[in-house]
This record gives C-alpha cells, sequence and structure tokens, in this order.
C-alpha cells in the first residue's frame, strides 16, 4: 500500500496548490523550516469583518497560518468559522480573494487533489 505522501493525488494537489497561489502567504519552505507559512500578517477576512484581531495588528488581519499538520486541527481560520478544509479555502478573502477564485475554478477532482495534499501534510 502506499503511504499517504506517496499517493498520486498529492503530486498533483502540491502543483495545484502553487498554481492557484495558496504558496504565496503558506510558503512551502521557510528558510529551511517546512511549515507552510510566511509567519507575516494578512488581511484574509470580508469587507466590514468585525471580528476578533491578531495582537498588535487591525482587525482582519491575520498571521499566516503555518499549515503542516493542519489536518488535525479543525475547526479552521482565525475564529473556527470553517469546519472542514475545503471551507477554510472558501473562507479567504480579501488579499486572498484571487487565490479563492481560482480554487474555485477548479475542477471537483483538482479540489480534491488540493485538499488531499493539504491532509497530507
Amino acid at each position: 500500500a502506499l503511504k499517504n505522501d506517496e499517493h498520486p493525488k498529492v503530486g498533483a494537489g502540491a502543483a495545484l496548490f502553487s498554481s492557484v497561489g495558496c504558496a504565496k502567504c503558506h510558503l512551502p519552505d521557510l528558510g529551511g523550516v517546512h511549515g507552510f507559512t510566511n509567519l507575516l500578517l494578512h488581511n484574509v477576512m470580508p469587507p466590514g469583518f468585525r471580528g476578533m484581531a491578531e495582537p498588535g495588528a487591525d482587525v482582519g488581519f491575520y498571521r499566516t497560518s503555518p499549515l503542516f499538520g493542519i489536518s488535525e486541527t479543525a475547526p479552521y481560520m482565525h475564529d473556527g468559522r470553517a469546519a472542514d478544509l475545503g471551507a477554510a479555502i472558501l473562507a479567504h478573502d480579501g488579499e486572498a480573494a484571487g487565490v479563492r477564485a481560482n480554487y474555485q475554478a477548479l475542477t471537483a477532482s483538482e479540489q480534491s487533489s488540493l485538499l488531499f495534499f493539504l491532509k497530507s501534510l
């Protein structure tokens, strides 16, 4: 049997992760650390969002969460609004709205591969 990281969907999902733009903020490698983050603050919430803020940042700005081990950390987003990884991608807005749209433009099979990749981290 294949290990999860050897499954063909992992490679396909990894390529999609980069091509749709997820890797702009969720860098696979940050100076030798494989955490899938850039540790920077980004505005990823919808316009008019009035929720909690990252300490020392304006409302709507959050530090890019590392994705390593993401399959074990539901619920997702900084306020727990997303029950699964697909919902978490769809909850991205602001600076990530274009990336969300790129994900939405994928076929169902491609979206499944990207989610399979995330679950393998």
